[in-house]
């Protein structure tokens, strides 16, 4: 798979259960807590394992499309593609896949592992407090980090992220984890060139000037 193509196709497609994956049972919004939002998606906090929480289940991040955008197939689309996408990738610096569904009136759901906060968050916090720059080794976690996730997309999927930005990496502890989430914008590599739906403010010059875009831009 690595072409716009292929991408159009995959949207189409409804979630395939695979063998001995268990159902994904999604709690009614009252019952979870905001984490963020994206365009026609909210994202919560889905606890698990019941009220008593006996096993003590870590919570997972459940992205679904919100009630007023139910009827826009686009929303729905978009997150489909992102569920297989997040299926097919394993990386230590990419969010973690965990299941996906859709809510009692036909929403489309996918829960992900939960990581921290998000680097804007914190870039936005050091800011209020006037903290200045962050230190020199936090810097270079975010860096290897991100580095190392892209290379693998690259490289060994053929794929660009598609909306690089400080609201989509996500911070763990004090920079023990960092991650990349939101592939709900993916830009599958050809021979030719690429197509692009990214957020217009972090869109490279050479993608708003029309020319060809490949791994090393």
């Amino acid at each position: 798979m690595n072409t716009l193509k292929d991408m159009q196709n995959l949207s189409m497609e409804e979630p395939k259960k695979s063998k001995g994956s268990k159902k994904l049972m999604v709690p009614p919004t009252p019952q979870t807590s905001r984490l963020g939002y994206g365009t026609g998606v909210g994202v919560y906090s889905m606890a698990r394992g019941g009220a008593s929480n006996s096993q003590n289940l870590s919570p997972w991040a459940l992205k679904k499309v919100e009630r007023k955008f139910k009827g826009q197939k686009v929303i729905s689309d978009r997150l489909k593609v992102e569920s297989k996408i997040l299926k097919s990738l394993s990386h230590p610096n990419i969010i973690g896949f965990r299941g996906e569904g859709k809510t009692k009136d036909g929403r489309i759901c996918l829960a992900m592992e939960t990581c921290g906060t998000s680097l804007d968050a914190l870039m936005e916090k050091r800011r209020e407090e006037d903290l200045g720059p962050f230190p020199p080794d936090q810097i270079f976690k975010v860096a290897e980090g991100l580095c190392s996730a892209l290379n693998y997309l690259h490289q060994e999927k053929q794929l660009l992220h598609g909306d690089i930005k400080s609201f989509n990496v996500l911070i763990k502890g004090d920079f023990d984890q960092v991650k990349l989430c939101d592939f709900g914008t993916p830009v599958f590599l050809n021979k030719e060139g690429i197509a692009v739906d990214d957020t217009q403010e972090y869109v490279g010059t050479e993608i708003c000037s029309g020319a060809f875009c490949f791994v090393k831009n």
